[in-house]
């Protein structure tokens, strides 16, 4: 050990001994406070008979507020604990004002020793000098403005079971020594924090809270899921106002989210609450046995279950002539509707006939119902200066209940419009009406728009954070009512254009998506981290994108193409399976285009190969697996066995699903007849 790494190693020894003092202190804290709302818990149930009103309220919020406070002293217990084994990963060296100089070092969490602060969290403003800025002159955002100062030095630091592993300095940004070890390790069954690695382009999207509306492309392997849980815990730590409980991640499937569920724990946070659009769904639209999942949608195409005419009406209802089908059909279908009676607002009185009135003049034809709504309250604002006090929105909920005092069935509704003749008129003929057995997602999205767009988009304060991923998945439709629904709340959306799986509807770019949602800022991430530059290379030229810039070092492993007939298939997979694992390949998969070719290869193999599983849309991974296509978005594996059954193989149209299927592998590719489309695009 060199003189500076032993000085990291003292320092290091000094912080381990104030982490185990200030844990051994929190335990007894927490073990008091546990105690001290037991006493308050169990005097309270002993003497709430004779409690009065005021009494029993002062003894629950004691209660409350006691559980609050020992809880978050629970969670720092927690942060210490994961403290105490790699208490820092950085040190940067700063100069504020040409005579003080400081060593700052950067971890997981603040670590303090009296009012001496020994490491700073890596979410502080400071640790940003960390993570983007150069040496020499620089600055950083603090709550109490800009901090001009010049950054000396940068190190980054792996500490082992307590020792100084390493200590290399980086000059112009994070050293690529780490972050190449990183990427070169074999992948894990569930997906890792990126804390000391983050890079700078990551590091702005994760930092950004002058933007409250995110729309991130990123490519395969840009980290976009990464950047997203990261991005939470940075707000969960800046914004105080916020909690886990305030934050929702909208996610493609149950398998995805078990996948991710490992890094924010891992960053000393508790999980966020997690759904599909699905399932989000469910709560509004209860009318039926079963609600279709995003999965089991796109799984009827690749799998040919659909008829010619059934994939047709699929397309239509991902196209913009759906949607203005439906508002055709809101103006006509609300054209009708009247107050019965005179409006109280207040101590006011409004005539239900200047209420109708206004509705049935020209200035609000050709409005929805909602934008309707939005006007009368305006209107009624101004109407007479004894309205004046009322605030718009206030007027608005009152008239919105009066006007639609019935309750309105998503289902009923939703059936006018399929037989009504703005849809014939859209699509050519009118549709067939849904019964309650089952609900397509190809309907989910048109009879929840056009139920919100009459009966109005339930109001979620609860939200302050909304991460939706993939996002490329989403129709514009689906979009405009989370936007709506969640209008309060932070949003940032990740995806991927190359990525899309929807067969039935494709965005040029995830900047359309600026037009939906207003005042957005779009970023691009066209670093891929995951896979290997001869990976990258070769479905960069597939889907015709040069603006992929693979940062991994080449493994000199040539992707390996073979012909395999299906008399072969077995041996060959059992071979290759074999060979990769004798070559440290610890998580596999072999990925098909459609269930009934992965059904049919775990068939195959199953008393051959030892927990193998095929993946489903709420299974746990294991270490070498079977997908389809679809359902490996988002997943990443050592290496990857690409099977292409002749008689189902991929084409141009699939290109963005062959796309997904290979950039699942880190280090090796073998595919198995590669498909006369794809040869054509890349000549080796």
């Amino acid at each position: 050990m060199n003189i500076k790494d032993n000085e990291e190693q003292i320092y290091l020894d000094k912080t381990m001994d104030i982490i185990k003092k200030e844990i051994s202190k929190q335990e007894d804290t927490c073990e008091s406070g546990i105690e001290y709302i037991q006493e308050l818990s169990k005097y309270h149930w002993e003497n709430k008979e004779t409690m009065d009103d005021i009494e029993f309220a002062n003894s629950v919020h004691f209660i409350n507020h006691s559980a609050l406070l020992t809880n978050n002293q629970i969670d720092r217990l927690r942060k210490l604990r994961r403290s105490l084994k790699n208490p820092f990963f950085g040190k940067i060296e700063v100069d504020f004002d040409d005579d003080e100089v400081e060593s700052i070092y950067i971890g997981f969490t603040d670590i303090m020793d009296s009012y001496d602060q020994v490491v700073s969290d890596w979410r502080s403003p400071i640790a940003t000098l960390f993570y983007n800025s150069k040496l020499g002159n620089t600055h950083y955002d603090a709550p109490m403005g800009r901090i001009d100062c010049k950054l000396l030095n940068r190190k980054q630091i792996k500490i082992s079971n307590g020792k100084i592993e390493r200590v290399v300095e980086s000059d112009i940004h994070l050293g690529d020594d780490e972050l190449q070890e990183v990427l070169s390790k074999s992948s894990d069954g569930k997906m890792k924090n990126i804390v000391t690695t983050i890079q700078e382009e990551q590091n702005n999207v994760i930092r950004n809270v002058k933007d409250k509306k995110l729309i991130v492309q990123g490519c395969a392997g840009s980290g976009k899921t990464s950047v997203a849980l990261h991005r939470l815990a940075f707000l969960l730590f800046n914004d105080k106002k916020s909690n886990s409980s305030n934050m929702l991640i909208l996610s493609p499937s149950d398998t995805f989210s078990k996948y991710i569920s490992n890094v924010l724990p891992d960053l000393g946070e508790s999980n966020v609450m997690e759904t599909t659009f699905s399932d989000f769904a469910n709560a509004f639209i209860n009318r039926f046995d079963k609600i279709e999942s995003y999965t089991e949608f796109v799984s009827k195409y690749y799998d040919e279950l659909n008829s010619e005419g059934e994939n047709k009406l699929n397309k239509f209802k991902f196209s913009s002539l759906y949607k203005d089908a439906i508002q055709k059909f809101i103006v006509k279908e609300t054209d009708t509707y009247r107050f019965n009676n005179n409006v109280i607002i207040g101590d006011v009185i409004i005539p239900y006939g200047v209420l109708n009135t206004l509705l049935a003049s020209s200035a609000y034809k050709n409005f929805g119902l909602q934008e309707r709504l939005d006007l009368l309250a305006d209107d009624v604002k101004t109407l007479s200066k004894k309205y004046a006090n009322f605030n718009s929105n206030s007027i608005r909920k009152v008239l919105e209940k009066e006007l639609i005092n019935k309750r309105v069935d998503p289902r009923i509704l939703y059936n006018r419009f399929l037989e009504s003749d703005e849809f014939r008129e859209a699509y050519g003929k009118k549709g067939n009406k849904l019964n309650k057995k089952l609900l397509s997602y190809a309907d989910l999205s048109g009879m929840l728009y056009l139920y919100f767009e009459i009966v109005g988009y339930p109001d979620n304060n609860i939200i302050h954070h909304l991460v939706i991923d993939e996002a490329q998945d989403y129709s514009p439709i689906q979009v405009e009512m989370i936007s709506k629904m969640f209008k309060g709340a932070s949003i940032t959306l990740l995806g991927d254009c190359n990525q899309t799986i929807n067969p039935y509807h494709k965005y040029k770019s995830l900047k359309e998506m600026q037009d939906i949602i207003k005042d957005s800022k779009y970023v691009e991430l066209n670093k891929a981290y995951r896979s290997s530059p001869e990976i990258m290379n070769y479905v960069s030229k597939i889907i015709d994108d040069d603006k992929i810039i693979p940062v991994r070092n080449s493994n000199n492993k040539e992707i390996k193409v073979k012909e395999v007939s299906k008399d072969e298939l077995y041996k060959k997979l059992v071979s290759d399976l074999l060979t990769l694992k004798e070559n440290g390949a610890k998580r596999i998969c072999i990925i098909t285009k459609s269930t009934k070719e992965s059904k049919a290869i775990f068939d195959t193999l199953k008393d051959t190969v030892d927990d193998l599983t095929v993946i489903n849309e709420n299974n746990d991974l294991t270490d070498t697996c079977i997908s389809p296509s679809y359902l490996a978005k988002g997943l990443e594996f050592d290496a990857v066995i690409l099977y292409n059954d002749i008689e189902n193989t991929y084409n141009s149209e699939d290109k963005y699903l062959y796309y997904v299927a290979c950039t699942r592998a880190q280090h090796d590719l073998i595919i198995y007849n590669e498909p006369d489309d794809i040869k054509k695009k890349v000549l080796r």
